[in-house]
């Protein structure tokens, strides 16, 4: 073989590389700007916590809201996104480019639920109600109120979260983790609770004073929103 014949295949298997390449990309392009059906109808669609990568891609077109898993997967890896896909319930249609699909379910914009704790519900209500609308499992709520390495994490000295689970209007989302529900409901305490610690400094108050106290202002605060003294703005 000459080495102008080298040369030559050489060229030729450079050129088909690269055009390789080119119907590779285009149709990649493609299959993310492309919805796998542009009539199809919203559906809930739901990522269960521990869920893999692979397998919600698969789920997905098994779903009809995409045409290639493999090419989903390969962009999300690719992009970075591959931890990021956040458990929950997503309202979700083939109409959506896989791009889109990918945004929504990494930035976790799922369906919310409104669920309303009214003031003095106590630890097993509060499951109960969380449970009635399939936003929590009532017994693993439970158990996590009562968890003592959580328990100590959030600093809180007691026996459990009776007392520490604000009474409020929360929007969760179902497929939520459990603990994730109790960290809102105890943020959401500390958050009101915070102004009060920080004006009982150096009046030898305890912790479990102003937490006493803080139930007070909640039961208050909740009689004033029931007999309309309190405007929307300031609920």
């Amino acid at each position: 073989m000459t080495d102008i014949t080298r040369t030559r295949l050489v060229f030729i298997s450079i050129g088909l590389f690269f055009l390789v390449v080119v119907f590779f990309s285009l149709g990649f392009g493609l299959f993310l700007m492309s919805p796998a059906d542009k009539g199809g109808a919203d559906q809930v669609f739901i990522v269960k916590e521990g869920s893999s990568l692979k397998e919600v891609a698969g789920d997905l077109e098994t779903r009809g809201l995409i045409t290639n898993k493999t090419l989903f997967v390969l962009w999300t890896r690719v992009k970075g996104y591959g931890k990021d896909i956040r458990a929950g319930e997503y309202s979700l249609s083939p109409a959506m480019a896989p791009v889109q699909l990918l945004e929504i379910l990494r930035k976790g914009l799922v369906i919310l639920y409104p669920v309303t704790i009214p003031e003095g519900f106590t630890r097993d209500q509060i499951a109960d109600a969380l449970a009635a609308k399939g936003l929590a499992d009532k017994k693993r709520f439970v158990e996590l109120t009562r968890d003592k390495a959580l328990l100590r994490q959030y600093g809180i000295s007691g026996p459990s979260f009776e007392g520490y689970l604000f009474s409020d209007t929360y929007h969760f989302s179902r497929g939520m983790p459990t603990s994730a529900v109790l960290d809102t409901m105890v943020k959401r305490f500390k958050q009101v609770v915070s102004p009060l610690v920080d004006k009982s400094q150096g009046t030898g108050m305890k912790f479990e004073e102003v937490v006493i106290l803080a139930s007070i202002v909640e039961k208050e605060t909740g009689q004033a929103r029931k007999s309309g003294r309190l405007s929307p703005q300031c609920s």
